[in-house]
């Protein structure tokens, strides 16, 4: 099969000199705290929850060093997101030379448009050449393992050319405080089949929507992948209440024989979804689809095709990433990284997952089969 044909849009595709999978907050802090240390010019962070506990603290002062080392240190925080942390723990950057934004404040004048709309995008760029993209934020339930109730999560780390696309949609977000349909996408204007990079196994290809302009780019993305699925389609993530195109494809898959997994949390940090996703999750499984419980909080949001295209970011399979959020994802199909994820896949249903049949839904309760009606019924709100 040919690499390139899972992309939907080739000309936005650039090279990573690496690009490597990084699974749980065991191998995802280590090297976030690595970059941070060895930052010498600018560190650009945004991020969806940066919590005011022991692993914030500590990024934090991470960054205030790197401010005192002279770097040029910028982070963009979701209100909503990082609601609970106290206003101080900003202040303390801010007063260490750190600029510092927060997203859509509910104290701003316009706050009746901007309830919504929330900044889920979870990077860190250093230097320009290195960057880190995923779903995870900080705090400290991240950084610990699965199995010692911690939140499992993802990200990529990569180095070179791609680490300018990352820093494009932190760029776009720092200057502009409303987007507007002006905005156009970082696209080389290089003709990467031509230049015959697709011959390097470490095409990337990096991806935001926008709240108004190009809403729908990222699903029509994984749509695009789930058409050209031969084998199998392997899904994690959280919120798995995803539109009728999505379900109406993952369907059509199974008809023409590919394998198609989908590994959901036993048990999420938002109830209302656990509850509207029995409803899509019944239906999945009378169709053919396999369905398995992660033991925990699996907070990572993930799409492997035919075991050759990884895509994992924010973006979560529910209507506030559809519809509300910004969110950011990566597409690769460099052969160690997919490789790494499909080992984690295979081990997670074989070692640690349960499969699920359609008794998810036949041993509800009736009272609990009402409110997944009702659940999934205003999923747009969720």
């Amino acid at each position: 099969m040919n690499a390139d044909q899972y992309f939907y849009d080739k000309e936005s595709l650039t090279v990573a000199n690496t690009v490597e999978v990084l699974l749980g907050g065991e191998e995802i802090f280590p090297k976030l705290f690595e970059l941070l240390k060895n930052a010498r010019q600018s560190v650009c962070l945004q991020i969806y929850e940066f919590h005011d506990d022991d692993v914030g603290h500590q990024v934090a002062q991470e960054l205030i060093a790197a401010a005192k080392r002279g770097c040029d240190v910028k982070v963009i925080y979701d209100y909503w997101g990082s609601i609970l942390s106290r206003k101080s723990f900003f202040n303390k950057m801010e007063n260490a030379g750190i600029d510092v934004k927060c997203y859509h404040s509910f104290l701003s004048k316009d706050v009746g448009k901007k309830f919504f709309k929330r900044n889920h995008r979870k990077t860190l760029v250093v230097d320009g050449s290195h960057a880190m993209l995923g779903g995870f934020n900080i705090g400290d339930a991240y950084v610990k393992s699965w199995q010692d109730q911690g939140i499992h999560d993802f990200s990529l780390i990569m180095h070179g050319e791609v680490c300018k696309q990352v820093y494009h949609y932190f760029d776009q977000v720092w200057k502009t405080k409303t987007f507007t349909s002006k905005f156009k996408h970082w696209v080389s204007k290089k003709k990467y089949k031509k230049n015959g990079l697709f011959k390097s196994k470490k095409l990337v290809k990096v991806l935001g929507n926008h709240h108004i302009y190009q809403r729908w780019r990222i699903r029509r993305d994984f749509l695009h992948a789930f058409k050209q699925a031969k084998k199998s389609i392997w899904i994690i993530n959280p919120y798995f209440i995803p539109d009728k195109a999505i379900i109406k494809n993952l369907i059509k898959a199974v008809d023409r024989g590919v394998a198609v997994k989908i590994i959901v949390p036993e048990r999420s940090d938002v109830r209302f979804v656990d509850y509207a996703s029995k409803v899509v999750l019944y239906r999945l499984i009378e169709k053919g689809v396999e369905v398995y419980h992660w033991p925990g909080f699996s907070h990572g949001k993930a799409i492997c095709v035919d075991q050759l295209w990884l895509s994992l970011g924010s973006y979560n399979f529910d209507y506030r990433s559809l519809l509300h959020n910004l969110e950011l994802v990566a597409h690769t199909v460099d052969e160690e990284c997919v490789k790494k994820f499909v080992t984690f896949y295979q081990n997670a249903i074989d070692q640690h997952c349960k499969q699920q049949s359609d008794a998810i839904w036949k041993n509800l309760s009736l009272i609990e089969k009402f409110f997944s009606i009702v659940f999934y019924r205003f999923r747009a709100f969720l």
